[in-house]
């Protein structure tokens, strides 16, 4: 059994960090004036807690020893009961910075004005449908042409792609990500216009649910659900806080269980080593934060500073940099899972890794504090600005993809803002033109 510390502290670090938590969603409910689920703070705390709190009680739960393999590498990592507050309390300074500068500022923002609002219009909706189209259309051939090797399993598919050449891996990228864009504003357009669009949402809901690969990435389900759910609370009627526990519980439940589905896949791959199997996404990204931990307390860790600071150039095409293009989560896999990385696997690497590997908690704090006033820029653009029929879209992507400032790196949302989404918001524009 694990005794360095008494386990049970870790409870009272989950209790602290759920404080803050539930400080945060009480004081933008009183500056919202209703439930604040559209606010991209109150989301981002509570993706934070669940990406923290749930390793860090399974732990808890059996006392201090990871049982099984079922938990991943974090069965053969054993991580101390020492290094798991550690963790915990890099993840609590992190939602401390977060907090006091977002709710220092955040009583700044008034609540929407609806009578201001700029309706999007119906050239760019149309714009944004035919753009939508075209890019399905687009990446559904390329993977026809024979540029993109053939997959069996969601692994290969990775695998694949990364073999494919640059400018193949660049044009799936922007295009299929432009692609939901553009599909995000014509489901903002359409709420905007209810209840006279209710048929052409019941048809998107269908097929997004049809469209949905089990074997695959559960992403685009969960999000596009989200965001139409965040659009329905801001433009038709407000949700009550008990819809939204009880939605946020459901979704947590199928996205674990689809999780383990999916991970049933890599148990019985035999390209996948055991060391690198298990069925949860919190307990993978977790693992990276006590691996980083591990091998700092050994001296052992040294990360390139065009990686360590990737994030803050990632936006900038390979063929304009002096230098090969990386990543931190590919760097960590490149370094102590080579053999997996060549089966197409990989993890994202985590934002409370990323300030374990570099000055810990202090570094925790000052990330959180610089994320909490970005977000509050781009979260009073949205409220202050409802006359700019793109602050909504623009807002609700970055909204529903803020738990990437907890998954992967703490500003790797910069890169989708300015490679994917402002471009694909100019495209729409100029393309709408064409339909005035």
């Amino acid at each position: 059994m694990n005794t360095s510390f008494d386990i049970n502290y870790i409870l009272l670090q989950i209790f602290i960090f759920l404080a803050i938590a539930i400080y945060l969603f009480r004081k933008c409910s009183k500056y919202n004036q209703k439930a604040p689920f559209d606010d991209i703070g109150v989301i981002w705390i509570f993706v934070l807690f669940l990406y923290s709190a749930a390793p860090a009680l399974s732990f808890y739960f059996q006392d201090g020893v990871y049982l099984t393999w079922l938990s991943g590498r974090l069965f053969s990592l054993q991580p101390t009961i020492s290094q798991t507050m550690d963790l915990l309390n890099i993840s609590i300074c992190y939602a401390l910075g977060f907090t006091v500068v977002y709710i220092g500022l955040r009583k700044k923002i008034k609540p929407l004005v609806f009578s201001k609002i700029d309706i999007i219009s119906d050239k760019v909706l149309i714009s944004a449908s035919v753009l939508f189209l075209i890019s399905k259309i687009s990446v559904t051939l390329l993977y026809f042409s024979g540029l993109i090797g053939a997959a069996d399993t969601y692994i290969e598919e990775y695998r694949v792609i990364n073999e494919a050449p640059t400018l193949v891996k660049q044009f799936l990228k922007i295009v299929g990500a432009s692609g939901n864009i553009c599909y995000l504003i014509v489901v903002v357009g359409l709420f905007q216009r209810w209840p006279r669009t209710r048929f052409a949402v019941l048809i998107l809901l269908l097929i997004t649910f049809i469209s949905f690969n089990p074997d695959g990435s559960r992403t685009s389900i969960v999000m596009n659900l989200f965001a139409m759910i965040v659009s329905w609370h801001v433009y038709v009627k407000k949700i009550k806080t008990w819809i939204w526990v009880l939605f946020c519980t459901v979704s947590l439940m199928v996205f674990t269980v689809l999780g383990a589905l999916r991970g049933v896949e890599e148990i019985t791959n035999d390209k996948v080593s055991d060391s690198f199997k298990g069925l949860g996404e919190f307990e993978a990204i977790w693992s990276n934060g006590v691996q980083m931990i591990q091998e700092k307390s050994k001296n052992n860790l040294t990360v390139p500073f065009d990686v360590r600071f990737s994030e803050f150039w990632q936006f900038i095409p390979s063929q304009l940099l002096p230098f090969e293009k990386s990543s931190l989560s590919v760097w960590y896999v490149k370094k102590y899972y080579p053999s997996f990385q060549e089966a197409g696997g990989g993890w994202a690497f985590g934002s409370v890794a990323q300030s374990a590997l570099g000055g810990g908690y202090m570094e925790a704090l000052f990330r959180g504090m610089a994320l909490a006033l970005l977000y509050h820029i781009i979260f009073k653009f949205y409220r202050n600005r409802p006359q700019v029929w793109w602050s909504y879209p623009f807002y609700l992507q970055i909204l529903i993809f803020s738990y990437q400032s907890i998954r992967d790196t703490t500003f790797s949302q910069l890169t989708e803002i300015f490679q994917i989404l402002l471009p694909t918001i100019v495209t729409v524009w100029v393309v709408s033109l064409v339909f005035e």
